[in-house]
């Protein structure tokens, strides 16, 4: 997997491919957070039961975020920490100009 194409977004990727995950400018993340009787998707921050999300072997995924491609407790999210290259400006959001006397009385 290309880490340019990972750059600024969260990528889904199985927990199994450590390779990836061990690199030093990456983060990752659970995917589904478990609580008591429900998940949270991490990638859409959804919240659903259990019971609607319930995959073989105690394993959930997010029904619904599922358009963008299945994520489940079987994976991650990774995220390559970007380079941010941007040209210093010195001067951002100036005005060199003069404001107007106020003809009018404001009460």
């Amino acid at each position: 997997m290309d880490f340019n194409e990972m750059a600024g977004r969260l990528v889904v990727v199985d927990k199994s491919e450590e390779k990836i995950m061990s690199s030093d400018n990456i983060e990752v993340y659970q995917a589904i957070k478990i609580f008591k009787n429900k998940i949270k998707c991490n990638r859409c921050g959804k919240v659903t039961t259990k019971e609607r999300a319930k995959l073989p072997y105690d394993n959930y995924y997010c029904p619904k975020c599922i358009v963008l491609g299945r994520v489940s407790t079987l994976n991650n999210l990774v995220h390559v920490i970007e380079d941010n290259h941007f040209n210093n400006v010195d001067e951002i959001l100036t005005w060199d100009g003069e404001l107007s006397k106020c003809k009018h009385t404001i009460v």
